[in-house]
């Protein structure tokens, strides 16, 4: 069994760190002095000691080193010098870490211990009966992530009626209401939103967890996107800090599911929201970068403390809230954007100083008919593959080439022959529009055949002098060798 050393001169300090030891169950040897501890050190041979940062002298340095014994030099504040000569993989401790110190010093004794057979074959039981009892546990929380799942699904009929009934009270569908009555609905339909937006954050942890999340990739335009999550998100009430949007007009577009990205953003608005006071301000921004986009969202609120951010990501995890349990949560929605951004191949972070505000920020890669196209591939579905058709414009008689709001304008033209789910991306630089689908070879073909009748049937002049020509574009990259149509 291994054996600690406690080598501190203070006595209610060697006191203390005594009675923190207590629980390691190993034998425990305290000295006031290093020349005592010296003295009788060959006869205790211990495993770990606890030296005070002032009687680390070299002499009793180099005899826990040749004991190979782990050394923990403990300080009375971080402005303590370091001494020198200290053994490899010395640890520093502070003491107001002594629960930690108990731990690691716990952690070296174990370690020790471990050199007998008696002590292995211990060992090797309880990790059976660990491993055991991991595989229970992981059915067990099996179980729980479907039942979770399950009612989740359940709850959103009821809550859906809810709302429709209480919105169809507030139109006075069923007679007229007083003004107290009005309130109280309103009340009703805000806390049924809430409690949605919380079944849709245990919906989608329930998803990822099983099979990953599926994903709608396509072209997003972040300005549209930022806007949808403003829209979703109240904020434009007199308690509520001020929200800016800055993103350049020349921004790429992003790879994205717009859906997805939408929920990331709303949860970081009303975490940005909840923290930030009226008189502050918040704002969103979003910029390009090599091959992706970064979207900020900067906040002047109370900021994070340094010991929070690295698990401020993790799920439940909660902040501690001076203001009491008022703002407290699920502890998901973080751990939701990062589980989104992730799925997306992006990254997510956060910079704060407590008192000073906090940025929340992440990327997504920039869209390119290359990246879609794997995307599209990877879903691995025959049903569902990806349909590309480029609708190209040609210079005119005159020598007019397009614009850019001749291909808006041509976009909104083609909008007529696509279903709800399909995609338009103008690009100004390649002088063409292309539409992003999914479906069958067959579907592909039919879309090319009613964009190139849709363009045939313009009646807009400035259009109709252009040439098109319509391509669908072969999954493997060999457009050239398909079948082309002129309109």
């Amino acid at each position: 069994m291994g054996v600690a050393l406690i080598v501190v001169g203070k006595a209610s300090l060697r006191r203390s760190v005594r009675e923190t030891l207590g629980h390691t169950q190993n034998p425990v040897r305290c000295f006031a002095s290093p020349s005592a501890a010296l003295r009788r050190l060959r006869s205790h041979n211990p495993t770990a000691a606890v030296i005070d940062a002032q009687a680390a002298c070299p002499p009793l340095l180099n005899a826990l080193q040749e004991s190979n014994a782990a050394v923990f030099v403990l300080h009375d504040s971080e402005s303590s010098p370091i001494p020198s000569g200290l053994p490899d993989g010395s640890v520093n401790v502070w003491s107001d870490q002594q629960q930690r110190l108990a731990d690691r010093v716990a952690a070296a004794l174990d370690a020790a211990n471990l050199a007998t057979g008696d002590a292995r074959e211990t060992v090797e039981r309880r990790l059976l009966g660990l491993r055991d009892k991991q595989r229970d546990l992981q059915a067990e929380l099996e179980a729980k992530s479907r039942f979770l799942a399950n009612v989740s699904h359940e709850l959103r009929t009821p809550l859906t009626s809810i709302r429709e009934f209480a919105s169809l009270t507030l139109d006075e569908i069923a007679g007229p209401v007083t003004d107290d009555q009005r309130d109280f609905q309103r009340t009703i339909i805000s806390n049924v939103d809430h409690l949605s937006a919380i079944i849709q954050d245990l919906l989608l942890m329930s998803e990822a967890e099983q099979d990953g999340l599926h994903l709608a990739l396509g072209p997003l335009e972040m300005n549209r996107t930022i806007q949808r999550a403003l829209d979703q998100t109240p904020w434009k009430s007199a308690n509520q800090a001020d929200i800016s949007v800055t993103v350049p007009q020349d921004l790429p577009l992003a790879l994205g599911d717009d859906t997805r990205i939408v929920q990331v953003l709303t949860n970081l608005l009303s975490n940005a929201l909840k923290f930030t006071p009226a008189e502050g301000h918040i704002r969103i921004s979003a910029q390009a970068s090599n091959s992706e986009i970064r979207v900020s969202v900067e906040d002047t609120g109370r900021g994070i403390a340094k010991h929070d951010l690295f698990r401020i990501f993790d799920r439940f995890y909660q902040v501690a809230d001076p203001d009491g349990p008022s703002r407290k949560g699920t502890g998901l929605g973080l751990n939701i954007v990062k589980s989104i951004v992730e799925a997306h191949g992006g990254a997510v972070g956060v910079t704060s100083e407590a008192g000073k505000g906090s940025t929340f920020w992440f990327t997504l890669p920039i869209f390119s008919l290359g990246a879609w196209l794997q995307s599209s591939d990877a879903s691995g579905s025959a049903s569902r593959a990806p349909i590309v058709v480029t609708v190209r414009m040609q210079t005119t008689a005159r020598g007019r080439r397009p614009q850019r709001e001749d291909l808006e304008r041509t976009a909104e033209l083609l909008k007529r022959a696509l279903r709800k789910d399909d995609r338009l991306v103008t690009v100004p630089a390649a002088e063409c529009v292309y539409v992003l689908a999914q479906g069958r070879r067959s579907q592909g073909l039919s879309l090319r055949d009613r964009l190139a009748q849709v363009i045939r049937d313009c009646t807009d002049d400035s259009l109709r002098e252009f040439g098109f020509e319509i391509t669908l574009e072969d999954p493997d990259g060999h457009a050239g060798q398909r079948p082309r149509a002129a309109a």
